[in-house]
């Protein structure tokens, strides 16, 4: 089987989903700069990204190399990726106020990014709509009333209190029957 060369580029491993015609899709927010169609895709699908990069910083300093980076982005919005379609000068318009360092010479180290910093930026630009934080704002406060107003409406003293603080966190969590069994 012959295949005719049409004068296209072959994809090479460091171009990113818009650098490609043949990827061309129609996503979200299509024909808005990087930044709007990021957070879009963030508001959608309620990322928040503080928590998906975090597993790619392996020593915890809140940097990591560009290309795990790259990786680490690609992984955060999964399916979406390729709908996002960045472009290599997108991807480099986002990532220039984060850098580090940029390599000057000849076999300098790769640059690193302040990930920590630009999923801050993002998921403020994107409004940090995160429905996890307004989960755990109703459970505290769930909890909070479940101690307060007891059945019996009596005043707790401290270890009635923390006794009570626990079943009512063990009960939101699902782990009332494990928690009943050891406490009796």
């Amino acid at each position: 089987m012959s295949f005719e060369a049409s004068g296209r580029r072959a994809p090479q491993p460091h171009d990113l989903p818009g650098d490609i015609a043949e990827l061309a899709s129609s996503g979200l927010a299509k024909g808005q700069p990087i930044w709007e169609r990021l957070a879009v895709y963030v508001r959608q699908r309620n990322l928040d990204l503080r928590l998906l990069l975090d597993g790619y910083d392996k020593r915890r300093r809140g940097f990591m190399p560009l290309t795990t980076f790259r990786r680490a982005l690609a992984c955060a919005f999964s399916q979406q990726w390729l709908e996002l379609a960045m472009t290599t000068a997108e991807f480099q318009l986002i990532t220039e106020p984060y850098l580090t360092r940029k390599p000057v010479a000849r076999g300098d180290p790769e640059a690193c990014i302040m990930w920590r910093m630009f999923a801050n930026d993002l998921n403020n630009y994107a409004g940090d709509v995160n429905e996890n934080e307004a989960f755990f704002a109703r459970t505290t406060k769930t909890i909070k009333q479940r101690v307060e107003y007891s059945s019996a409406m009596t005043p707790m003293d401290p270890v009635e209190r923390e006794h009570a603080t626990r079943e009512a966190f063990a009960g939101q969590c699902g782990f009332a029957d494990d928690y009943r069994r050891e406490h009796p």
